[in-house]
């Protein structure tokens, strides 16, 4: 598929997310997380489609009226862009490097939204996918450190434990 397509359709599932209501939405963040890792090997397009779609999943997420499939399927959705950044980013070079300008912001939202799902009702799995691509992201101690803390202050030990040694020590403790 040529960036042009990948563009269009990402702009598609943007426009379906807004609009949608109940069951569909979840649906359509299925499909958006197996299109992302689709895309895994297409940094650029990656990376635009992050900027598109992050700010729809974390409101998706902060939404206190959000039931908790549909958080669940957002926070996993990101967790699944969080992975593809972090492949992406690994790739950049050539034309597709100007995007590289865009990264700062792009984990900013990615970092948001993991934080929100620590603080809103999230399902156990979504949280575990959440904390396991935490995990892969290459970012300064300051910037995961209140996620980091959020994640050993969960209730759930089967989420505690997926965080990383080095990423338990910036949260300020020893996973339990």
């Amino acid at each position: 598929m040529e960036y042009a397509e990948h563009r269009a359709l990402l702009h598609a599932f943007e426009t379906g997310l807004r609009t949608a209501r109940g069951d569909r939405r979840v649906d359509i963040l299925w499909i958006v997380a197996y299109n992302v890792r689709m895309l895994a090997g297409e940094p650029a397009t990656v990376i635009a489609a992050a900027q598109e779609l992050l700010p729809v999943l974390v409101g998706i997420i902060a939404d206190e009226g959000t039931d908790l499939g549909l958080r669940g399927a957002a926070a996993h959705t990101l967790a699944v862009f969080g992975s593809a950044i972090e492949h992406a980013a690994g790739k950049l070079d050539g034309p597709a490097a100007d995007v590289m300008a865009a990264l700062p912001d792009v984990k900013a939202a990615l970092l948001e939204g993991y934080r929100l799902c620590f603080e809103r009702p999230t399902p156990i799995a979504a949280r575990k996918a959440v904390v396991d691509a935490l995990n892969e992201m290459a970012l300064p101690e300051d910037g995961i450190r209140a996620v980091a803390q959020k994640v050993l202050a969960d209730p759930s030990p089967a989420v505690r434990a997926r965080l990383s040694g080095r990423l338990a020590a910036t949260g300020g403790g020893p996973r339990s």
